[in-house]
């Protein structure tokens, strides 16, 4: 504290000396920050050793370790390289050690302190390695390298990856899903660079989506969000690892709350909803398929038979989308219509084969576009937050220049990415913290 005392002598006087100038405010205040960085290391180093109880033996999982001697280890901590002095022990065959005071403080074989360890991991979820070693840098008397960071993006995401089940049901007992009316699920794919033999390749990760939503007011015309929760992957076979956990989560909500609807938005891909349809999870679901992509098949349609970007194009479009919105038999009328025009578009033209697709697409998907119904239900009918989601969470990360990933780099960041934006990374940082300790 004498040593404070001084140098905060020293950068007041200094300050006042200098004049207006924000380069002298920030002098004093990097000043004032290493001082006390200085006196909070030197604290921290003495209550760790102080508290660091001296034995001449200790039970360790069932056997006996004897004293053996005093053991200097360095940790990385918010005031700087702490140089801490603990008491470690040895079984009498010398098979394994234990030091109680790393234990105790949940360092183990760890460098970096949990609130350190916590802000790289935090920080990564959005930045890349070298990105946070520098913004580290500004911020901490010392920044960790970011090879020490890469290691905490892998122990960190290994963790939520190996086990997820366990965080899940944490997370499903002190930071569940908004209790709500009704249950909306989507899921949707963006490709992402994948390292393969020698060269860079797309593939399609997936990303998963569950809202609570509660029906319209007095006064308001859509749905109101609650809460989500989102779910990422990276590439694989059918979307079977993202599909299987959001089908696990929505059962226990089903279990546990009985919402009055559930419901399933996503685009036309046949594959959605076959899976869709055979899993017994989604068993009852309200099947819609997202209005915007419907209103663009219709667009399309509407361009093949009136000529692009003419205003009779425009026009049909806009009058056949309102109906498509709010009459009871909306797609049934539209597969009318469109089904008298191609019979008038040229046979063989590119026109007729865009307008009988449109047909085949409005047939299949007839019972997923009773948007009125939907509508009168209280239920969302487009997927955009699912859509938004795969670029704010996904593609805004892993999509950046000159990225390319293995499955198993870009999942450990996503592993983190999905619990910042699901604003349930306090609950998941403390199971983490507590199953570190056990």
């Amino acid at each position: 504290m004498v040593k404070f005392r001084r140098q905060l002598d020293r950068l007041v006087s200094s300050f006042e000396g200098s004049g207006p100038q924000p380069s002298a405010f920030q002098d004093l205040t990097t000043g004032l920050r290493a001082a006390s960085s200085a006196v909070a290391l030197s604290a921290l180093v003495a209550t760790l050793e102080a508290t660091d109880v001296a034995h001449a033996s200790v039970e360790h999982r069932g056997r006996q370790h004897r004293f053996k001697g005093i053991a200097p280890k360095q940790w990385l901590t918010a005031f700087g390289l702490a140089t801490v002095s603990r008491r470690y022990y040895a079984a009498d065959d010398e098979s394994g050690g234990v030091v109680p005071l790393d234990e105790r403080c949940g360092m183990t074989d760890r460098f970096m302190t949990p609130e350190i360890e916590e802000m790289v991991a935090f920080s990564c979820s959005a930045l890349t390695p070298c990105e946070v070693e520098q913004l580290m840098t500004k911020a901490l008397p010392v920044a960790p390298s970011s090879t020490a960071i890469k290691r905490v993006i892998r122990d960190v995401g290994d963790f939520f990856e190996k086990r997820g089940d366990e965080v899940e049901e944490v997370i499903a007992r002190d930071a569940p899903l908004a209790d709500s009316a009704n249950l909306v699920i989507s899921w949707d794919g963006v490709m992402v660079p994948v390292r393969g033999d020698g060269k860079t390749e797309w593939k399609e990760a997936g990303i998963g989506r569950i809202s609570a939503y509660d029906p319209p007011t007095d006064g308001e015309t859509r749905p109101q969000l609650r809460d989500s929760r989102y779910f990422a992957r990276m590439p694989e076979t059918g979307m079977k690892t993202l599909i299987d956990q959001v089908a696990a989560r929505v059962a226990a909500l089903r279990e546990e709350r009985q919402p009055g609807q559930v419901a399933i938005i996503c685009d036309g891909k046949d594959s959605i909803w076959t899976t869709a349809e055979k899993r017994e999870e989604f068993v009852g679901a309200v099947l819609i398929l997202d209005f915007y992509h419907a209103a663009q098949s219709l667009s399309g349609a509407a361009q093949a038979i009136f000529g692009p970007d003419t205003p009779e194009a425009s026009r049909w479009f806009e009058k056949r989308r309102e109906r498509l919105l709010l009459d009871d038999d909306g797609v049934d009328n539209l597969l009318r219509a469109l089904k008298r025009y191609v019979k008038l578009l040229p046979a063989g033209s590119d026109a007729r084969d865009v307008v009988r697709r449109a047909i085949k697409h409005f047939a299949r998907n007839r019972e997923r576009m009773r948007y009125s119904a939907f509508i009168a239900m209280g239920l969302p009918i487009g997927s955009g937050h699912v859509e938004s989601a795969a670029k704010n969470i996904v593609a805004h990360r892993l999509k950046r220049s000159g990225m390319r990933w293995s499955d198993e780099g870009g999942q450990r960041v996503l592993n983190l990415r999905v619990l910042v934006k699901d604003e349930r990374w306090p609950v998941a940082w403390q199971d983490y913290l507590d199953r570190r300790a056990a």
